[in-house]
């Protein structure tokens, strides 16, 4: 399949209060990142779109659930009648237009008719030669950059025209700029600030997420006491009924019809199971004063490094691929320094030095994910021509994690907390 040579990921875009409010697609062929110039296939990918192609053939759902996906479109892709002319609907997609894209009669005609029909516009960055009457009625959205040369003069530009359009300010890299820009109307926010490493501890743990760690540390070792993890989650009544949903859920465990205290549970799951739905369940409870943003990327960084496993020959390690990013967020989570965050959970030596030390085979992995989702493109073929993978296999991998994530919440109310049976 032609676009599984292209890596695909789609950033968050928050508001002020850190929810997710939509997200930006971000597109590269895996086999020409190392091209510094233009040619007659530069011309041909400008009227190709594999990006709306996957789209087509995923939805958007896995991307951006049910927000608005930002989608950049080139000058031949606008002249074609793209994105409307594959019938995506409008609500999903905005329109991103870069400054390299000439605002000629024939384009500014084609955006207009996208306005008619619904669609948003959004211009990445100032777009040259583009007076403020034509640029206002084009656009929606204004997309700076926090840490470029010319961010400071095009957003001192636009600031009188703050209530005309809305900003959407990317690559803030700490909470510290992200408070600096919370003043502006109506304004999205993408970057590492929401996901940034906790440098100090922030104080004490609260009493529910202790109960959390404790069982979290009672799962991760090797051979636990099954009877004593059900006292734990006893003790907590948002995991007694998030295990007791579970395994109740689709006519059953194992042939169990139905399920009606903790202790029963453990035991019809046994081990095994009872690790791979508390590590998820605890996660999500842990992060619930996060954004819930946390808790996806948590889930999607633990899928996408299980599916590695084979690509990377580390096969019968995919299960400690699995914990090690899901944990890999722990951090941010407990507002603690990874490596006290680390020593609230028994884990595996493996994780614990692939988490703290960034070090070991287990990080190899990481670092491709950790690479792939901010989509620094040429860490990830530096990663995958180290550890002789193929882009097709990291691009399969993460593709997978994405329509895995999409069917589990698919399959649980949305007031329920995640579990990982599919995994």
């Amino acid at each position: 399949m032609e676009n599984t040579k292209y890596f695909i990921v789609a950033s968050p875009l928050f508001d002020k209060k850190i929810e997710a409010k939509a997200y930006y697609l971000q597109v590269q062929h895996s086999e020409r990142l190392f091209d510094t110039g233009s040619d007659f296939q530069g011309l041909g990918d400008a009227m190709y779109a594999p990006h709306l192609e996957i789209l087509q053939a995923i939805g958007t759902e896995p991307f951006a659930a049910d927000l608005p996906l930002l989608v950049e479109h080139t000058e031949y892709q606008l002249l074609a009648g793209l994105p409307a002319s594959l019938g995506f609907n409008p609500e999903h997609i905005i329109v991103v237009i870069g400054k390299e894209v000439p605002i000629s009669g024939a384009v500014f005609m084609r955006c207009m008719e996208l306005k008619d029909k619904g669609y948003r516009l959004a211009a990445n960055g100032i777009l040259p030669g583009v007076s403020p009457d034509l640029f206002f009625e084009m656009f929606s959205y204004l997309i700076l950059d926090y840490q470029a040369n010319d961010f400071k003069r095009d957003f001192g530009a636009m600031r009188p025209h703050i209530f005309k359009i809305k900003f959407i300010i990317n690559n803030i890299p700490d909470m510290d700029a992200f408070n600096s820009l919370t003043h502006l109307h109506e304004a999205r926010y993408s970057g590492k600030f929401y996901s940034s490493p906790v440098a100090k501890n922030a104080g004490e743990i609260a009493p529910l997420k202790i109960n959390a760690l404790h069982l979290l540390s009672q799962i991760n070792k090797e051979d636990f006491d099954v009877t004593e993890a059900a006292s734990i989650i006893e003790r907590d009544p948002a995991l007694s009924i998030s295990l007791l949903k579970f395994i109740n859920r689709a006519g059953g465990f194992r042939g169990v019809r139905k399920v009606e205290n903790i202790r029963q549970a453990v035991v019809i799951m046994g081990q095994r199971e009872i690790k791979r739905w508390s590590a998820v369940a605890i996660t999500t409870q842990l992060a619930e004063d996060r954004p819930s943003e946390i808790t996806r990327l948590s889930l999607i960084r633990a899928k996408f490094a299980e599916n590695l496993a084979g690509a990377f020959e580390l096969g019968t390690l995919s299960p400690l691929l699995f914990i090690a990013g899901l944990f890999s967020l722990i951090d941010v989570v407990l507002e603690k320094p990874m490596e006290e965050a680390i020593a609230e959970v028994a884990v595996d030596p493996r994780v614990h030095r692939a988490l703290v030390e960034k070090t070991g085979e287990l990080y190899e992995v990481l670092e491709l994910v950790y690479a792939y989702e901010k989509s620094d493109w040429i860490a990830c073929a530096t990663n995958l021509y180290r550890n002789k993978v193929t882009s097709a296999q990291a691009i399969a991998a993460f593709m997978e994690a994405l329509v895995w994530y999409r069917e589990m919440l698919e399959t649980i109310d949305e007031d329920e907390i995640p579990d990982a049976d599919n995994s």
